[in-house]
């Protein structure tokens, strides 16, 4: 039987040994342990009681030890703080001898440092402390003197890297977790429910079948563990979601009670979704993507980091030592944040390259307008130099402007004289015109002579009249033929046409008959000698009347020709007299051409001034700004090799620092586990096919061609590509060598992150780590895991499958799996 009792001490409990920094370095100072010695040598000394556990020297110790709760014959094991020396550490050890120790013995809690164990910077000043990167970059920047230029370039590239890279994992809460209690139910093998309390210690999960004694696979160890990440972030080995609940079941689930009181549970109805509550201590909870994202804020992992540095599956403990080299610095760089610095780098390149980018242009611009200069000198026949082409130009604009003045003039006179010529022929005109209306008006006026107009008109009147009189009689004329007409009676048969009879008066109606016709026969003749009369003085009136318009139109002829004559001397008149003619050599066309041409020859030459001038200013500009943007490329080139992951670089300056310690940590444990073996690890190597991409002088990028062999910005010779990997070097290589490599590297890179990022969780859990062992590296390893989990790494509890007896016999606790036809159940033994 395992058994195994524990002297609780009455130390003082004001100061739990669960107190952390923000780093994971244990606030405590320091912690004692008792222990009665009641099992084999081979036991390793790992469960620390640290409800009662405080560090207290001199005449506290020696107190504490008195107290005579200790017993003789226990061992007692001091894990000392890191500040306590050799000699204030001897005198404890004499007082628990004193008090009736049989053995003391010391374990130091290692405190893994952002720095390389025993380096110092160029001042000679100690980099052990951990340092955050804000440090690490203050330091770079101290290291070459940066100016305020840098410093603000540094500065506003890392605000820039922090606003483009994801955001760094916060973890919530500062109190170590570990896992209280694991309630399964209907979880692949355990069938039914289950409820395994657990407390922080070292666990060896074995496994046993009831009735086939000796068996211990496909039992559930692996399923027990893989029940933790399945309520963590749903992971499992299941084909699909159903399949993870006990056959015949129609629900499953796993609850994980945390340290803290938190509850994590997964849990799934056959054939619907599946479902996870966070219950808070508090009683509060959450769901779906709430909780998803609590959980991870309260483990202050994500689920790679989980199985990168806490949960190890089969076959997996060497991962860090087999992946690939690139997916393993890709990985480190995430443990050690450096996005927000990569974000910065490459910001800074950017910029970088947008400076010589804008150099280059500005320079070529410089050239161009330089050229332009040179044109302009050629094309005035080289004058010698700016300043003499300039007073060359100036002269032949003043020559220009005196010829195009006196062309102006000329064209002006010509002007003028045209003018008057045309003077000249508008009163030649106008006199020939008044000369014309004078010989009109003098044809008029005698074509009108001897016309009297009163005489006319009373010929027109007596016409008139006579017409009118003549008129009167044709009317009375007409008149009487019509009553004649109207009188006269047609001839008669004699025959009443109304009794049909002869009527007796027949001869006197015919004798009135032939009367009548003979007065219609006289009013006919009478009318035909009115008609003659009638007309001849509508004839005459006509007459009349045509010879008074005639002499109108003779006497309006005269007006007309009068008022012509008049205007057209008016206008002789404003003319004014005739002056005298002026000649000229040459056409006001011709001068304008002239004056055209010389005001053109005077424009073109103040534009090739303006030109000059344009082109000295643009030149002196551009000059100027290349060389401010040849400084501000240099700068952003320094700031870019200190954030970047080059030698001097802030990245490779922290990932060194980090993977020392973790490399020297991780070749402590080995040789504190007996093993012979050591671990090397390598951030970043020189390829030896590839090109940089950027220039290690002066930060400038590269064209992606290979024939470009040096940085057409400063000349530097280009050099291999610096590859993104972390190479592993191991002082003895075979599947056992990686195996315990990878185990104790995973455990001390765990250690490290988890101190770095004040990680909360404190569980490591490993699937087989010795399976590929030896029966020498097995013992060795059984023996000394414990302790390095629980006292050198201060890991809270953890979990080992093992199938070798002297690797679990070694554990100080034990959850045995049994098996049955039914499935499994669980039992804990402490």
């Amino acid at each position: 039987m395992r058994s195994r009792s524990v002297v609780k001490s009455t130390l003082d409990e004001t100061r739990p040994l669960s107190d952390r920094s923000e780093r994971g370095r244990s606030s405590l100072e320091g912690v004692v342990t008792i222990r009665e010695i009641n099992h084999g040598d081979s036991r390793a000394l790992v469960d620390i009681n640290e409800t009662h556990s405080v560090w207290k020297k001199g005449a506290d110790a020696a107190e504490t030890f008195g107290a005579g709760e200790m017993g003789s014959g226990a061992i007692v094991r001091l894990c000392p703080p890191a500040n306590v020396t050799d000699a204030e550490l001897a005198q404890i050890e004499q007082v628990a001898r004193d008090a009736g120790a049989v053995a003391v013995k010391v374990q130091r809690r290692e405190v893994i440092a952002s720095g390389v164990v025993g380096a110092s910077d160029a001042q000679g000043q100690d980099v052990t402390a951990p340092r955050t990167h804000r440090e690490v970059i203050d330091a770079l920047l101290a290291r070459v003197n940066a100016n305020g230029v840098l410093r603000a370039v540094v500065e506003r590239a890392m605000e820039e890297g922090a606003k483009q890279a994801k955001p760094s994992l916060q973890s919530r809460g500062s109190e170590p977790l570990y896992v209280k209690t694991i309630r399964l139910m209907n979880w692949q093998r355990f069938r039914g429910r289950h409820e395994i309390p657990l407390e922080p210690t070292v666990y060896a999960i074995t496994a046993e079948h009831e009735e086939q004694p000796g068996r211990s696979n496909w039992l559930g160890k692996s399923t027990l563990l893989g029940s933790i990440p399945f309520a963590f972030f749903g992971w499992h080995t299941r084909p699909r979601e159903d399949a993870w609940i006990t056959d015949g079941e129609d629900e499953g689930g796993v609850a994980i009670v945390l340290s803290d009181g938190t509850t994590m549970q997964r849990a799934r109805v056959r054939g619907k979704a599946t479902r996870i509550v966070l219950r808070r201590a508090d009683g509060t909870q959450a769901h779906g993507d709430e909780a998803e994202r609590e959980i991870i804020e309260r483990l202050g992992l994500v689920q790679l980091d989980f199985f990168s540095s806490s949960f190890f599956i089969q076959k997996t403990i060497g991962q860090f030592v087999t992946m690939q080299p690139a997916k393993r610095q890709e990985l480190v760089a995430g443990w050690l944040d450096l996005g927000p610095l990569r974000a910065a780098e490459e910001w800074t390149r950017e910029m970088l390259d947008g400076a010589a980018e804008r150099e280059g242009k500005a320079r070529e611009q410089a050239t161009t307008w330089k050229r332009e200069i040179q044109t302009i000198e050629q094309s005035f026949g080289n004058p010698g130099g700016p300043m003499q082409l300039e007073a060359t130009i100036e002269q032949l604009i003043h020559d220009r402007e005196a010829s195009l003045k006196q062309a102006q003039e000329r064209a002006g006179a010509v002007r003028a004289a045209g003018q008057v010529a045309k003077q000249r022929d508008a009163i030649a005109r106008a006199q020939a015109a008044r000369a014309r209306a004078e010989a009109e008006f003098i044809a008029a006026t005698k074509e009108a002579e001897g016309i009297d107009r009163i005489e006319l008109q009373a010929k027109v009147d007596a016409a008139r009249s006579a017409q009118a009189e003549a008129g009167v009689l044709h009317n009375r004329a007409a008149t009487d033929e019509t009553e004649k007409r109207r009188l006269r009676v047609v001839g008669f048969d004699g025959k009443c046409p109304v009794a049909s009879i002869t009527c007796p008066a027949t001869e006197e109606i015919n004798a009135r008959r032939t009367e009548a016709e003979a007065r219609l026969q006289e009013a006919t003749k009478q009318k035909a000698i009115c008609d003659v009369a009638y007309e001849t003085a509508m004839r005459a009136a006509q007459e009349a009347e045509q010879a008074l318009r005639a002499g109108d139109q003779k006497i309006q002829a005269v007006r007309e020709k009068r008022r012509a004559f008049e205007q057209a001397q008016e206008q002789v008149d404003s003319l004014g007299p005739m002056p005298p003619e002026l000649l000229a050599t040459e056409t006001a066309e011709q001068l304008d051409a002239r004056v055209r041409e010389l005001a053109r020859e005077v424009e073109m030459y103040r534009a090739s001034i303006a030109r000059l001038a344009r082109a000295k200013e643009e030149t002196s500009t551009a000059e100027a700004l290349a060389v401010n943007l040849a400084q501000e490329a240099a700068v952003f080139g320094q700031a870019a090799r200190l954030l970047g992951r080059g030698e001097g670089g802030a990245q490779r300056e922290i990932a060194l620092a980090a993977l020392g310690a973790i490399e020297a940590s991780t070749n402590a444990s080995l040789a504190a586990s007996g093993v012979d073996l050591t671990v090397a690890l390598r951030w970043g190597t020189e390829s030896s096919t590839e090109l940089a991409t950027y220039c290690n002088a002066c930060g400038t990028s590269f064209p992606s061609s290979k024939r470009v062999k040096s940085c057409a910005r400063c000349g530097a010779a280009r050099g291999p590509k610096l590859d993104e990997k972390l190479d592993f070097a191991l002082s003895d290589r075979s599947g056992a060598a990686d195996d315990l490599a990878g185990f104790h590297l995973q455990m001390a890179a765990a250690s490290w992150l988890y101190g770095r990022r004040g990680v909360a969780w404190r569980v490591m859990a490993v699937d087989e780590p010795f399976g590929a062992l030896d029966e020498v590296h097995r013992k060795a390893m059984g023996v000394h895991v414990a302790g390095l989990l629980r006292s050198k790494y201060a890991f809270e509890q953890a979990f080992v499958i093992a199938h070798d007896p002297a690797s679990t016999d070694a554990m100080p606790a034990r959850i045995r799996i049994i098996a049955g036809r039914d499935g499994s159940r669980v039992e804990v033994e402490s």
